[in-house]
């Protein structure tokens, strides 16, 4: 955890606004174990953090720790890489009430335009790395094509 707050710190003096934090990975820990850490973090760094639900690779980040996550002023968003569309439905429900700035982004571009459908933010994805023009454009047009027409 110590390093992870040295980044935040070290990001912060380069001028960043918010990082993104992924769970702790090799050993799933509990959902008290994921909280104390992302708590741990959001009381101490100097910027803000949008929490990395990445339950393939981490341990996995439930709806009731991201919802007293975001009691947190400094967690300002998630980024959800399950492609759940019911789990991102239940987040949004769960915290949108409560923190109506909470950002919802999905890191899974074949569900990109569901999501967004349900309420999601946006997405942030690899594919914006390599062809920055072709996932902007995809993304305003998935965007338009749900916005309901008066």
């Amino acid at each position: 955890m110590a390093e992870t707050l040295a980044a935040c710190e070290a990001y912060a003096g380069m001028g960043a606004q918010a990082v993104a934090i992924v769970a702790p990975f090799y050993y799933k820990l509990t959902p008290e174990s994921v909280y104390a850490y992302f708590a741990e973090i959001a009381r101490n760094s100097p910027i803000d953090l949008t929490l990395y639900n990445i339950p393939m690779f981490a341990s996995p980040i439930d709806v009731p720790t991201i919802r007293r996550l975001a009691e947190f002023p400094r967690v300002v968003g998630i980024k959800d890489s399950s492609g759940d569309l019911a789990f991102m439905m239940r987040m949004i429900s769960s915290i949108r009430p409560v923190r109506p700035d909470f950002c919802f982004l999905t890191g899974w571009e074949a569900v990109l335009a569901p999501m967004l459908m349900i309420g999601c933010d946006g997405g942030t994805h690899a594919s914006g790395n390599a062809v920055p023009e072709v996932t902007a454009a995809s993304t305003i047009s998935a965007a338009k094509a749900i916005t309901p027409r008066p």
